[in-house]
């Protein structure tokens, strides 16, 4: 009997301290899509999660589109110049023979993978939002692009590219790494 109760009481203390970490979110990652069509056409999608605008972003709650309604227009605003401020200290974007590239963003709330949100969510509306920042450019001259990870990121950025359709390989940069180069030379 002793036992099986060292046993209960062993389970139990283990499920409480590992308890807050199942209840935490996933550490925030940043993707960057870039489609690059024919005739040089290229759109670069970077997606925040405003979560990454805070000291300990893996216990912070996903802002949701419940709370959407409840944001100013001056919020918003704050919002997307936060989110244009961490691309530019965080997001090394480059092409070759351009060098680094200074892209001119706009900005929306998105949730992951670009998908639009609800216009009227309802108050248990849990889909996570973020800030997609797009880019439309030429790139017609770029000849390989590519993506840097400063070392003073917290977060990984995922390397993401179809050209013209076709998916390019995935690559995960760990704070200080460099993308491939992905070639564009045949387009």
């Amino acid at each position: 009997m002793k036992k099986f109760q060292l046993r209960q009481i062993l389970f139990i203390c283990s499920f409480l301290l590992f308890a807050k970490t199942a209840l935490s979110h996933p550490i925030p990652d940043i993707p960057i899509r870039a489609f690059f069509e024919s005739k040089g056409k290229v759109t670069v999608l970077i997606e925040v999660d405003p979560r990454c605008f805070v000291e300990d972003a893996l216990n912070e709650p996903y802002f949701t589109n419940s709370e959407m309604p409840t944001i100013s227009e001056k919020e918003q605003k704050r919002l997307f110049k936060e989110a244009g401020i961490f691309i530019e200290k965080f997001v090394d974007l480059r092409a070759e023979p351009v060098g680094e590239l200074k892209p001119e963003f706009s900005y929306q709330f998105t949730s992951f993978d670009n998908a639009t949100l609800a216009d009227n969510p309802t108050e248990d509306d849990e889909t996570p939002v973020l800030i997609t920042a797009q880019w439309n450019t030429d790139a017609s001259t770029w000849k390989e692009y590519w993506v840097s990870n400063p070392k003073a990121n917290r977060f990984s950025v995922q390397f993401i590219n179809l050209v013209e359709g076709e998916e390019q390989p995935l690559n995960v940069l760990f704070p200080g790494e460099t993308s491939y180069k992905l070639d564009l030379s045949n387009r």
